[in-house]
């Protein structure tokens, strides 16, 4: 994966309408959720998200646990106990939406 690596990139409504996440928090979530398509995982690698969002890796465990507060992923070793794995949580089925009866339409 290179950082000029475009790809697009989905919010549901229970991540960008959390009052609970900063903005670049629910960015790396829907990276994340992209990553995670092929295999259901995807490597946690503060170095390379770090890069990719010109930020310190500080910053980026910062924005990690608050995805983990939120219930929105979970960090696990691989079998080995040498890389930490990133895994998608469920989310709500009816996130409440009371700014707009029919978010389809704004």
């Amino acid at each position: 994966m290179s950082s000029t690596s475009a790809y697009p990139i989905e919010l549901p409504a229970a991540v960008w309408q959390s009052p609970h996440l900063s903005a670049s928090a629910k960015l790396l979530f829907g990276e994340i959720a992209y990553l995670c398509q092929s295999k259901g995982y995807c490597p946690l690698r503060y170095a390379y998200f770090a890069q990719r969002y010109q930020v310190t890796r500080k910053t980026v465990k910062a924005w990690i646990a608050q995805l983990e507060e939120a219930k929105l992923i979970r960090v696990r070793y691989d079998s080995t106990g040498q890389q930490r794995m990133l895994y998608l949580e469920p989310l709500p089925e009816n996130p409440i939406n009371n700014h707009c009866p029919n978010p389809t339409i704004a």
